[in-house]
């Protein structure tokens, strides 16, 4: 299959009939998507659009979008959500919004054209991208605040798809390529998107969000783009079939556990390939879970080592500086350039005036029969309480039914005293059914503290 940088797939083309995309039981060809893409970057250049918010849940509708805006000039924005709130803050600020969902009544955005095959009638021709001019801009997850925006050039982006086509590319071969994460963001944009339109590999239009689906579309051959949270939840299947494997299977977004990383071998028939990274930094390293302590791989465009406090510090060919990039997971490496991931830095707070390791306060409560997640955080009122949301097992949800919450967080709090400090035992509890997580298996912070209002 031939490699094509973004900037230059729809000048240098492929075969009319090339499949692109698979969706609504059709396959979605290159002679379709330029005809499109041509469509809605003429509509966009005669509206001198100069910046665009492109929000769609349907992923052949995304790259129709995100092509038409870059030819026709403009910078692209992804929002931190497709939310009304969220649009209509952009649309305050004078930004056109581009979208294949569209309210009733709502003539403020503009729908995503489609003409099918034969609509090459609009007056547009595709020159090669500028990648160097052309940006887009993302949010980070806002897990631990308020998200911030990122920009980032297009030569970075095609940049990584291109070292992950050498990486990876022969294990993918020709396979389709299925997602559980949204292309909205930059782990499912790069992974989903950018990967499979610059390689030639036709992805899955839809999103899934249940395995019950995903099961059934898991035909040979597939590759399949997950997350942590999506892998926490495969339902109690027997291994699947050879045929039905997929070839690759990817993870991002959060800590993948050493028991969800086994099931997924027995039932997927292969290792989840674990991405670590950040908005910021793109991908930064690989692993595969063999052992219960498997440490993380650079890859070979990534310098990587300690730096501020014992944190992490990279240089990267995905970044647009040669300057090192601070970043705040705290690392241990080892003699042949390895790494394990020790917790975030920004993780070890002041309490009365000692220093608490927050992931140290989940790790043992985990560790104990009657838990099963936990998310320690600090609050924002005036003592700056320590408070724990957790799911219970089956024995520690028997417990608390008998006792009640508050003799019950007084009983964990008792069982935590022998190795913590006092300033390290949480002041307040809540008990829930599952602690919150982002489809990508981030914890959600500000989700969290409401739990406590």
């Amino acid at each position: 299959m031939t490699f094509i940088p973004l900037s230059q797939l729809l000048a240098r083309g492929r075969a009319d009939d090339h499949p692109v995309a698979v969706g609504k039981g059709r396959i979605f060809r290159f002679r379709e998507f330029q005809n499109d893409v041509r469509l809605n970057a003429s509509v966009l250049k005669s509206r001198g659009e100069s910046t665009v918010v492109l929000v769609t849940e349907d992923s052949y509708h995304f790259c129709v979008g995100l092509l038409a805006i870059l030819h026709a000039g403009c910078q692209v924005v992804l929002p931190v959500n497709g939310q009304p709130g969220t649009l209509e803050k952009h649309r305050e600020q004078g930004t056109t919004i581009l979208s294949d969902v569209q309210p009733e009544g709502d003539i403020s955005s503009l729908g995503i054209l489609s003409g099918g095959e034969d609509s090459g009638s609009a007056d547009f021709d595709f020159d090669p991208l500028p990648s160097q001019d052309r940006f887009i801009s993302f949010y980070t997850s806002g897990s631990t605040g308020a998200p911030q925006r990122i920009e980032k050039k297009l030569v970075q982006l095609e940049k990584e798809a291109e070292v992950l086509e050498r990486y990876w590319g022969d294990v993918a071969g020709d396979a389709r390529v299925l997602a559980t994460v949204s292309h909205q963001h930059l782990y499912g944009l790069t992974f989903k998107v950018l990967w499979s339109l610059s390689s030639g590999r036709p992805f899955f239009s839809e999103t899934f969000s249940f395995w019950e689906a995903l099961i059934l579309d898991l035909e040979d051959p597939c590759c399949l783009v997950t997350s942590p949270a999506h892998l926490s939840r495969i339902p109690p299947l027997e291994r699947l079939s050879k045929s039905r494997q997929p070839r690759l299977v990817v993870t991002a977004g959060a800590p993948l556990s050493w028991e969800d990383a086994q099931h997924a071998e027995q039932v997927l028939g292969g290792l989840p390939m674990e991405i670590f990274g950040s908005t910021e930094t793109g991908v930064v390293a690989y692993r595969y879970q063999s052992s219960e302590v498997s440490p993380w791989t650079a890859l070979d465009v990534v310098q990587a080592a300690i730096g501020d406090g014992g944190a992490l510090k990279v240089r990267s060919a995905f970044l647009d500086t040669q300057d090192w990039y601070q970043m705040n997971d705290l690392v241990a490496f080892s003699d042949d350039g390895r790494f394990l991931l020790k917790g975030r830095a920004d993780r070890i707070v002041k309490l009365d005036g000692k220093r608490v390791s927050l992931p140290e306060i989940e790790s043992f409560l985990v560790s104990h029969p009657w838990i099963d997640e936990a998310a320690v955080l600090v609050l924002d009122d005036e003592r700056g309480s320590l408070a724990v949301v957790t799911s219970l097992s089956a024995e520690g949800q028997a417990l608390r039914t008998q006792k009640g919450n508050f003799r019950f967080g007084r009983q964990l709090r008792d069982e935590m005293r022998p190795y913590f400090d006092s300033s390290a035992l949480p002041r307040r509890w809540r008990f829930v059914e599952r602690v919150p997580v982002s489809m990508h298996g981030k914890r959600l912070g500000e989700e969290l503290k409401a739990l406590f209002e």
